[in-house]
């Protein structure tokens, strides 16, 4: 099911995931955010300076956990022709569940965004395109692994 989980994710697949972190070490992760460093000039004959970093952390509690079950009676396959496709199809609608609530709870955090254009209802238009491109470049973003997600029924050709 975790195979098939990954068919149905968008959100995650556009965010650091820290899975294994959580998976070996608890409900908590510690992402250290590391100090941006500057390039200096080499003089020659003068000793380089080391820059002095403050190194600090982000915590992430993980609070949520979710899980899909079901069971398939052997009286069902006695009494049907609940057969293996059944209950392969069972295992991708239990995977698409899995991964949908993965995907709601990725994007609700949308909402504790410092500095975003528009929210789930805003039409994508060129204006807020170049807006929410000109945002990143501001905030130093890099070029790769950004991402946009949309909801194809609200593009409009503005």
């Amino acid at each position: 099911m975790l195979v098939e989980r990954e068919n149905y994710l968008v959100a995650a697949k556009v965010v650091e995931r820290f899975d294994q972190e959580v998976m070996n070490y608890g409900d908590k992760i510690h992402i250290p955010w590391l100090t941006d460093l500057t390039a200096h000039e080499v003089v020659e004959g003068t000793d380089v300076t080391y820059q002095a970093n403050t190194e600090t952390e982000e915590t992430i509690t993980i609070d949520q956990m979710w899980e899909v079950s079901f069971l398939v009676h052997d009286k069902y396959k006695a009494q049907s022709k609940y057969n293996e496709r059944t209950v392969s199809e069972k295992i991708k609608k239990a995977a698409y569940a899995i991964g949908k609530k993965i995907d709601t709870s990725i994007l609700a955090k949308y909402a504790d965004a410092d500095n975003y254009v528009g929210d789930g209802n805003t039409d994508i238009t060129k204006d807020n395109i170049i807006l929410a491109n000109q945002r990143l470049d501001e905030a130093d973003c890099p070029m790769e692994d950004r991402h946009f997600i949309v909801n194809a029924t609200i593009v409009t050709g503005k």
